[in-house]
């Protein structure tokens, strides 16, 4: 734990042990449709997903905005989620902070959705990035949608 506080401490404010959320925090990922059933079995895409957290603790909640990138192409998945984001137990120190995904909103070409997923904060390491695996059902359909962040400081928390 010594060496987890000494890592706090050098890498700055943001940063501390694994699953600890901050409050207020807006983390930017980009990635693209991974997969897709029903209706868009054949999704494919470019996706910007915002997430804005507030809360601390173990769970906060987390509203997540998901639009097209910019000469993307293919599907296009444009709307607004809202729910948890809860920290998983941490079993192995120098890994990043895991946190379940659990939230409902409107996501056009889906309707209403359910989405679940998972977004990783940076471990043990100088600069990281943060990993975002989100699934969308609704309608009959559904799409998976994988992204990271930009570069992010060691132990940080994407919420």
């Amino acid at each position: 734990m010594a060496v987890l506080m000494a890592m706090a401490a050098v890498l700055g404010p943001g940063s501390g042990p694994a699953g600890a959320a901050r409050a207020g925090k807006r983390t930017t990922f980009h990635g693209h449709i991974s997969a897709g059933t029903g209706a868009l079995g054949h999704a494919h895409g470019q996706v910007t997903v915002v997430t804005d957290s507030s809360g601390s603790g173990q769970s906060v909640r987390v509203t997540l905005t998901l639009r097209c990138r910019r000469g993307g192409g293919g599907t296009c998945l444009r709307g607004r989620a809202a729910g948890t984001a809860t920290a998983r137990r941490n079993r192995i120190p120098d890994t990043g902070s895991t946190f379940d995904l659990r939230a409902s909103g409107r996501v056009a070409p889906l309707g209403q959705v359910s989405a679940t997923g998972s977004a990783t904060g940076t471990g043990f390491i100088r600069t990281g990035r943060f990993t975002l695996h989100l699934a969308l059902t609704g309608h009959g359909s559904s799409v998976t949608v994988d992204a990271r962040s930009g570069p992010e400081r060691g132990f940080s928390s994407p919420f």
